[in-house]
């Protein structure tokens, strides 16, 4: 018996590889002649003209025919008059483009996301493209000797001269390609069956049977095509024309044509609009060649530069979707980054995507489409929800470090208790599942491999018998390619051991799904964040770019509130076109590879133009308005007018510029830099006016005797190196640190991860450590009134550290103010302190609301959490005590026990060989507090750091305003966050969104400080008003539940509907 297998699997051995021969001849056989393509002109420089047959090239090189080109950054042209032949008359010709000397049908041969793309123009209009997947563009189905094409070809490349420019006409023989594609697809399949598999036998038995018939004694003769015609007509009678139709398992698999891709990475933005081009160019051929073709894209973003750069192909791309071909979804105006965004940064994601892809195509978003993020906010769920999209998607999560994800369809659902019914992409090489890898990928093929792959490693058979596949090559692939194409229309059926495939909608797999699976009890629900396992260096890499959006966030939303006020108290413009275009530059920056830090130099290049102009806008809108508000405020020339744009009433610090001694009847000081530093108790959302003295303040804040430096609040104990040793709470009579522990320890790790240097932090990094401990200089520099600063230098190899400890008399924050002249590589520098109290939790804020992790190890998902993301502030507590961490521009912290770090910088010297070796400024801060988080001032505190109140000294006697107003705050003092004033998309309506930050339900008492004529309640799209009614009193009574984010229209009396 034995004997008789062997023989049997020798045999099938033996079949195989003479299918693998035949698909190897016929692929060969496809092109009956070539010819190459030498004689070329070329030119560099990124210009525009090239593409007109008349354009004069008489003073371009000639290209040799082994000459190589390429170098980072590099646009050029080539030119050349095509004549074909006459020996190609009448046949089916391309011009192919390839860039190495062999192996021109191979994709991964030399072509890549970064090196080159080609865009092509034949007789002066656009014909298609070459890149990575793409080679081929068929200039005629029937030759004519002689026949004359005027060929431009436009391309970028980012590595150096390592590609040659290899041109080829091209003759396809389409039977014998027709029967190239019929043998190859069902021998693919046969690959992933093993030997045991009786479907491997019911496919390579045809394939054997139709090898037979092929005549290939002489090519292109009567009985070669004859015997062509024969096998592919038996190949579909036994594969493709339904007979595997009810043998073929209930699983299938919706395919749609994508490509990913990156706003920026490895090349610039301005990169990105060919590669959109070139994508968006293919999906429009293979809709227009193939009935059953679908593609999705995201990003509004994108279909802007296309809008802009290329109008005659965004009309065929609104064709396309109006003809139900072409799915326009995703939510987003980028695929931004989902740690670092802010709340409002998300709002605006969604605000201008969704109103986007609405006017531009009718298209009402119904997804977050995101398959490539490092992690996704518990704050998301509620967001999409109130932007009218239901479902979301991605690929990342699967690719953790060391959990797999337990299900692919579940219920999302954020802090708030929203939900989201939600799918991740399952795209996955079967031979990587069957050996238990659980990466997927959103870079997909259409082929026996990618298909089975897919359903092998979803998991929740029990819940549909059908997943999606985006289909396609990103980031300068493309998309799909011709194979994929021709493999879908013999898929639709299935083959032996194989699922089915069929084009189709993401949006109608979720309809149908999330409608069947409604009330499935067995439907999973995943609760709380998306935790992303890896990639987790991106809290902190490239900080300065992170500063800059934080601080432009924070900007735009200032913006918006004093414009509004201003139009509001004094009759001025809101600039609304001007807030459009710097919202729309800072969303742009968010996108999840510039924002991270994990893009190549040339990109933070542009990013710093980029935030130059949002800067530029932002104060072009705020500074006028608050300018013409302090004029108009009532006052003498000289007074101060202080502006609050928190949500908050505050007694606060603030610097003017002023000569006066001191601001009458509060506690003030002269700072080193010259200017009046006072204390100004301002309203929320509004300003006060502070009379200027010529009396100055005495007094001191602090005291130090080169040890212990001490306030009325706190007693610092400083060791050797200049970390606190003691940090003494003398309100509430305790020690704040671990006894024998050191606070505000600047440690700096070893940062070599295994891969992806920018990406990534590997937990050994806690291994190898070295800390800052060479303190050249520790002297106090201010000391009056208000606050005291304690200067340390510190020296760290190269580099420098300078920080100003300050005290204040009349708050219980101490700030870390902080400058780095850095110059190392490879080094994670971390703030350290260890907190006395006994919790097992850290909270840590995230948009919207906050989040609990655990501070313990029990669980590898515990463990993976290692680093994690926080915004203006963690905390660390008891039900006694606790402390808070707070800081202005950074992201990455980690808790381990009561060990509470910020990460501060991380110098990679990958993709971005010079990231964070610069000067960096940023401030962090301690926050000790009495009780529970609940019970302190973290959240106030956090937005206080964040958004410094503001003085203008007025410049003549003042007008009529009040010398104090607010336009909104909450009475009840509930402690909601009233985060965004500005003016309706849609109307002359006030837009205030206010929302509850630590999870609990909280009675609020909204006061505005205008005649209100009516109140609606809408959600963050402004599209779904509900009004509201005011109490007797004139306030608006309000009940937020934990977390839950409320967006009001006020119509303020004489301002327009």
């Amino acid at each position: 018996m034995k004997k008789v297998d062997d023989l049997h699997y020798k045999d099938l051995y033996f079949r195989e590889n003479r299918i693998k021969h035949y698909v190897e001849l016929l692929k060969s056989l496809r092109y009956p002649k070539t010819e190459a393509l030498i004689g070329w002109k070329h030119a560099l420089g990124d210009f525009e003209g090239p593409q007109q047959p008349d354009y004069d090239d008489s003073g371009w090189a000639d290209f040799g025919e082994l000459s190589r080109f390429g170098s980072a950054d590099e646009y050029g042209w080539f030119r050349r008059t095509v004549v074909i032949p006459d020996s190609f008359a009448g046949l089916r010709v391309a011009l192919n483009v390839k860039s190495t000397l062999d192996g021109d049908d191979d994709p991964f041969s030399r072509w890549n996301e970064t090196n080159p793309g080609f865009i092509c123009y034949i007789d002066g209009a656009l014909a298609g493209h070459y890149d990575r997947f793409h080679k081929s563009i068929l200039l005629t189905e029937s030759a004519r000797g002689g026949e004359v094409y005027r060929v431009a070809l436009k391309y970028w490349t980012e590595n150096p001269k390592t590609d040659y420019f290899c041109p080829i006409l091209r003759a396809i023989d389409p039977l014998t390609e027709t029967l190239y594609y019929d043998f190859r697809l069902p021998y693919e399949q046969a690959l992933l069956l093993n030997q045991q598999d009786g479907g491997k036998m019911q496919i390579i038995a045809p394939l054997s049977e139709a090898a037979t018939m092929l005549d290939l004694r002489e090519p292109y003769s009567p009985a070669y095509f004859e015997s062509l015609d024969r096998a592919h007509r038996y190949l579909w009678d036994n594969f493709y024309n339904g007979k595997w139709a009810e043998a073929a398992p209930d699983a299938a698999v919706r395919c749609i044509g994508h490509a990913h891709i990156d706003v920026a990475w490895m090349w610039r933005i301005r990169q990105t609009h060919e590669k959109t081009l070139r994508t968006f160019l293919n999906a429009l051929h293979y809709i227009d060649t193939d009935p059953d073709f679908t593609f999705i894209s995201s990003q509004a973003v994108l279909y802007s530069f296309i809008k802009e750069d290329y109008p005659e192909v965004y009309e065929r791309i609104k064709a396309a979707v109006k003809a139900g071909r072409w799915e326009v979804d995703g939510g987003m105006w980028v695929e931004a980054d989902c740690n670092l965004t802010s709340g409002e940064g998300f709002v605006r994601q969604f605000l201008y995507g969704t109103r986007f892809f609405r006017d531009e195509f009718g298209a009402e978003c119904k997804m977050l489409w995101l398959p490539d993020v490092f992690g996704y906010s518990a704050s998301l769920p509620q967001i999409l929800r109130q932007f009218g999209l239901s479902y979301f998607t991605t690929a990342k999560i699967n690719n953790n470090e060391y959990n797999c994800m337990p299900h692919d369809t579940f219920v999302w659902q954020g802090i708030d208790g929203s939900e989201v019914f939600t799918h991740l992409i399952t795209g996955a090489r079967l031979p990587s599942v069957r050996n238990g890898e659980f990466s997927t990928a959103y870079n997909t093929e259409l082929a026996p491999s990618f298909l089975n792959g897919a359903w092998e490693h979803y998991h929740d058979k029990e819940l549909t018998d059908e997943v999606f596949l985006p289909i396609g090559w990103g980031d300068g692939g493309g998309g799909a390619a011709d194979y994929m194409i021709e493999f879908g229309k013999r898929m639709k059926n299935g083959l032996p051991g194989s699922v089915r495939a069929e084009w189709g909608f993401v949006g109608d797999w979720f309809d149908k799904w999330s409608e069947r699976l409604r009330d499935n009890r067995f439907l999973p629900k995943w609760i709380g964040e998306l935790y992303f396992e890896l990639h987790r260096g991106t809290l902190t890499s490239m900080a300065r770019i992170k500063r800059k959006n934080r601080k432009s966030e924070l900007l735009y939303q200032k913006a918006e509130w004093i414009s509004t006020l201003n139009a509001l108290l004094a009759g001025g413009a809101y600039p609304k076109a001007q807030l459009d275009e710097g919202w729309k530059l800072v969303l742009t920056n968010q996108f999840h590879d510039i924002l991270p830090g994990s893009s190549i130099k040339p990109v933070y290049d542009d990013a710093d133009r980029d935030y130059a102009r949002a800067f530029e806008l932002g104060a072009a809108c705020s500074e006028p308005a608050e300018a013409a508000l302090a004029e108009a405020v009532s006052g003498g020339c000289g007074d101060i007018v202080v502006f609050n744009p928190t949500g908050f009433s505050r007694t606060d610090i603030v610097f003017a510029d002023t000569s006066a001694a001191s601001a009458a009847g509060t506690p003030s000081q002269r700072t080193a830099d010259g200017r009046l530093c006072f204390v100004a108790e301002v309203p929320a959302k509004g300003y006060a006016v502070f009379r200027p003295s010529e009396t100055a303040c005495g007094g001191t804040t602090a005291s130090f005797d080169g040890t212990v430096l001490e306030s009325g609040l706190y007693r610092i104990t400083l060791d050797s190196d200049g970390f606190f040793a003691s940090l003494y709470d003398k309100t509430n009579r305790r020690e704040v640190l671990l006894p024998g522990q050191r606070g505000n320890l600047l440690r700096a790790y070893e940062d070599l991860p295994l891969s992806n240097d920018a990406w990534d932090i590997n937990v050994f990094y806690r291994e190898k450590y070295e800390d800052v401990t060479e303190l050249v200089s520790c002297e106090l520099v201010e000391n009056g009134a208000v606050y005291a600063v304690l200067r340390q230098v510190r020296r760290f190899h190269q580099s420098t550290l300078t920080q100003d400890i300050v005290l204040y008399a009349g708050s219980p924050r101490i700030d870390f103010r902080t400058v780095a002249d850095w110059k190392e590589k490879h080094i994670l520098l971390k703030a350290h302190f260890p907190v006395d109290v006994n919790a097992t939790k850290a909270t840590y804020e995230i948009q919207f609301g906050a989040l609990e992790r655990n501070t313990h190890e029990n669980t590898p998902w515990d463990f993976a959490k290692f680093e994690v993301c926080g915004h203006k502030w963690a905390d660390l507590s008891d039900n006694g005590y606790g402390l808070s961490l707070l800081n202005d521009c950074k992201y990455g912290y980690s808790a381990r026990g009561t060990d509470l770090a910020l990460s501060l910088i991380k110098c990679a010297t990958g993709p971005n060989v010079d990231a964070d070796r610069e000067r960096h400024e940023f401030t962090y801060a301690l926050l000790p507090h009495a009780g529970s988080l609940r019970a302190a001032d973290t959240v106030r505190q956090g937005y206080l750091l964040n958004c410094p109140l503001e003085a203008r000294v007025q410049q003549a006697d003042g007008g009529a305003l009040a010398p104090r107003f607010s336009l909104v705050c909450d009475e009840a003092e509930s402690g909601v966050v009233i985060d965004t004033v500005k003016r309706a998309e849609d109307s002359g309506e006030t837009v205030v969104r206010l929302y509850e930050p630590l999870g609990g339900r909280r009675a609020a008492a909204l006061r505005f400080g205008l005649p209100v004529r009516g109140v609606c309640r809408t959600n963050l799209a402004e599209t779904d008003d509900q009004p509201l009614a005011l109490a007797a009193d004139g306030s608006l009574p309000l009940t937020l539940s934990a977390f839950e984010i409320v967006t009001l229209k006020v119509a303020f009396e004489g301002m327009g509907e």
